[in-house]
């Protein structure tokens, strides 16, 4: 038994433990339980020995067991030989591989050596390993001794296969210190990488192992070369690069990778090489461009420059659609740069040559990538119309053009339109019409509802900035592709702009003649003018007037045979909108209203609707005059304000009688008519035109005579009113403008004086 070097183990349960003396060798197992578990614990009992110097040969064991009341077992004895095993020598180096440079460099400073039984080695070994970069006329291993530590140790360098042998008895401290000395020494090399391998022996010819390093001597290293590099997105990633002399790929000798563009410089980052001098692996920044420079520092050894980097080119996956009038747009899709305006501006060529963004090859202004990831684009896109339209997106020098991607948004129309039964403009209001002109891209066409052939319309123009269209419609008679002469019938219509076409379902028909205003005249009669739609070509078709008194029926109809000589004939004056004729007095045909109907019959085509806006126009005073000049009614009193004091007034104004009866004083045409009555009065062939009564003058609300019947007092039948004295005498009608009476106030109390007077003047 050697104490503290054999050593006794079993396997214990939960019952029954146990403790073990190495300086005894004693193993006791203790714990209350069975037998069967007492059998299965000592069944477990291993011994080992795992000192380096231990003794070799036989070790007795005995087992004794104890039971519940001290009762002790006979012996039982078992026997074992122990045999010691060589441990071989155990070398610690370090394996990765290291760069060096200029021409000698020391293999491994930190190398560790042990040998657990044996004191003393047998021999050493450092080779450069064929095959490996091995040049015999360049390369040497040397050691350095150290006198008194390596006096029985040899050194010797086969020079042919590059081995260095140390050798002799020595310790492993001394081997260890002499290995330590060992260097590499290079003259004229032409190439860097070395393998070297390391090995110890013991004196039994235990050998430690092979243990190998690769070094780098980074001189020597040629000036990298890039043959290619893998494309990535504009948001950057990692890039593969392949070419030569990138070094091992540990230790990274990598000192950067510089990629070039009109920006400036970038360089990738996390470098690694992923095969020894042939690839290597980086992270591009964000960019955009082709054939973009690119450049590695290898050992501070920098290799000309290639323009093999480029990012992928851009895609684009769909566009929102604006309207005619142009308006932001967005693109959807990849690689499209930056955020902002910098790849877009630089276009194709790199020197604004061609726009970042075109769309049916007009410029979309403005272009600017809005996001991080180079995935959205904002730009203006032009006034203009159409659908399937090419989008190309230019990042840099590189382009991509989505076929047929772009589509303004088409076109509509409000409502119905209609347009005149004799051929004119029609005007379609709507929205996505396209810029304003004459474009070969629009068209519009009908075709009657109920069948019958198409038909086109003429000098078609966008008149209002993507919202009207004007265009000109043949006459619904003229054309016999429209196949009636009924305008109620409806037309669909079918609009072209741009190859995209609307199709709008009785969205037209013809419109009779429509009147919308008529100047007023006289109530006497006189000329008008009728402004409306419609009318015809001027000078055309003789228009014909039609007057209806809404509350009698009665109608009058104005047209060229009934209209007087000395009146102009009805005519359409300005093309479709215009026409002018002459009208009757109100009382014409027993017609009684001041405002009736007005209807207008041009060719066969009457207006639909009746014209309630005209009104005739009574009797207006604009003046009123004494033969002073001064105060109608303040001036005309007698120094005893006793005599009756009279004075002749005159009204200006218009509409006071027919003009074509003033030749002369209009009372001439007094007669005696109805019951002996002296009013002013009209007659025609022995009637009156105008009723009994032609002229009275109200003042200030009182009405000489009171009402009563004057004509058959003196003075021409106007007598002093009975309340206040005053009379209006002889009312004389000069003419259309101009009327004078005689007022005379017979009291001094009926001298009515002060300004602002209302008079009425009664015809």
């Amino acid at each position: 038994h050697e104490a503290h070097k054999d050593f006794l183990r079993f396997t214990g349960t939960s019952a029954i433990t146990g403790s073990f003396d190495a300086a005894t060798g004693i193993l006791t197992l203790t714990g209350v339980s069975n037998r069967a578990d007492y059998q299965a614990a000592l069944r477990t009992v291993q011994y080992y020995n795992d000192a380096a110097n231990a003794a070799a040969g036989p070790r007795r064991i005995e087992f004794h067991v104890t039971d519940s009341e001290g009762k002790s077992s006979d012996a039982v004895f078992v026997d074992v030989t122990f045999v010691i095993e060589n441990d071989a020598p155990v070398m610690e180096i370090v394996t990765t591989t290291v760069e060096w440079i200029h021409s000698e460099f020391i293999l491994q400073p930190t190398l560790n050596l042990t040998d657990k039984d044996h004191v003393t080695l047998a021999n050493a070994t450092v080779t450069l390993v064929q095959g490996q970069g091995f040049d015999s006329l360049a390369d040497t291993l040397t050691a350095t001794k150290t006198a008194g530590v390596h006096d029985m140790i040899e050194v010797s360098y086969d020079n042919d296969l590059g081995g260095l042998l140390l050798s002799g008895p020595g310790s492993p401290a001394a081997y260890q210190s002499l290995l330590r000395t060992v260097r590499l020494e290079q003259t004229g090399a032409t190439t860097t990488s070395r393998v070297i391998s390391f090995e110890v022996k013991d004196l039994d010819g235990a050998s430690s192992g092979l243990y190998q390093r690769r070094y780098f001597n980074s001189d020597y290293l040629p000036k990298a070369t890039i043959t290619s590099i893998t494309a990535v997105g504009t948001v950057g990633g990692r890039i593969t690069i392949s070419g030569t002399g990138f070094g091992p790929v540990s230790p990274n000798l990598i000192d950067l990778i510089r990629l070039v563009s009109r920006n400036g410089f970038h360089d990738c980052a996390n470098v690694v090489v992923t095969v020894e001098d042939q690839t290597l692996e980086c992270d591009a920044p964000p960019g955009s461009g082709r054939d973009l420079g690119a450049f590695v520092q290898v050992a501070s050894k920098y290799s000309i420059n290639f323009n093999l980097f480029s990012y992928i080119a851009p895609t684009v996956t769909s566009i929102t659609s604006v309207g005619t009038l142009g308006g932001t747009a967005t693109i959807t899709g990849t690689n499209f740069g930056l955020a902002g305006t910098d790849g877009l501006t630089q276009a194709a060529n790199g020197d604004r040559g061609v726009f970042g963004v075109t769309i049916g090859g007009r410029e979309c202004a403005d272009a600017l990538v809005t996001d991080t990831t180079g995935t959205q684009i904002s730009c203006t896109v032009a006034e203009f119309v159409g659908k399937d339209l090419d989008v190309t997106v230019c990042v840099r020098r590189q382009c991509y053009t989505a076929t047929g991607a772009f589509d303004y948004v088409p076109p509509t129309i409000t409502g119905t339109f209609s347009a005149s039964v004799f051929g004119y403009f029609a005007y379609i209001t709507g929205t996505n019409f396209g810029p304003v002109g004459t474009h070969s891209y629009l068209t519009v066409t009908f075709q009657a509802t109920n069948g019958g052939n198409s038909f086109t319309c003429s000098s078609t123009e966008v008149t209002l900035r993507s919202t009207q269209i004007g265009c000109m419609v043949p006459a619904m008679q003229a054309v016999a592709a429209a196949n009636t002469n009924d305008p109620s019938k409806t037309y669909t219509v079918t609009l072209d702009v741009g190859n995209q076409r609307l199709v709008v379902n009785h969205g037209f028909t013809y419109e009779k003649p429509v009147i919308t205003s008529v100047t007023t005249t006289s109530l006497y009669g006189g000329q008008v003018t009728v402004q409306g739609r419609n009318f015809g070509a001027a000078g055309g078709l003789v228009p014909t007037l039609q007057i209806r008194d809404q509350a009698n029926s009665r109608i009058y109809d104005v047209g060229l045979a009934n209209t007087p000589t000395d009146q102009a004939p009805p005519a359409v004056t300005a093309p479709h909108t215009t026409a002018t004729t002459w009208v009757p007095s109100y009382t014409t045909n027993d017609l009684a209203t001041m405002t009736p109907e007005i209807y207008i019959t041009i060719g066969p085509f009457k207006s639909a609707a009746a014209f309630t806006g005209f009104t005739y126009e009574g009797p207006i005073i604009t003046d009123m005059v004494t033969p002073g000049g001064g105060s109608q009614f303040g001036d005309c009193i007698t120094a005893t304000n006793t005599v009756p004091c009279t004075e002749t007034i005159t009204i200006s104004g218009r509409n006071f009688g027919p003009v074509s009866l003033m030749g002369g004083n209009f009372s001439t045409w007094w007669t005696t008519h109805v019951s002996g009555r002296k009013d002013v009065t009209e007659t025609r062939d022995g009637s009156s035109k105008f009723g009994h009564k032609y002229a009275r003058i109200e003042i200030d609300g009182k009405l000489p005579c009171a009402n009563a019947d004057c004509s058959t007092r003196n003075n021409y039948g106007l007598e002093v009113e009975s309340n206040t004295g005053t009379s209006i005498q002889t009312i004389v009608v000069h003419s259309a403008t101009r009327i004078t009476f005689t007022r005379t106030a017979a009291r001094p109390e009926s001298h009515l004086t002060g300004e602002g007077l209302e008079i009425k003047l009664h015809l």
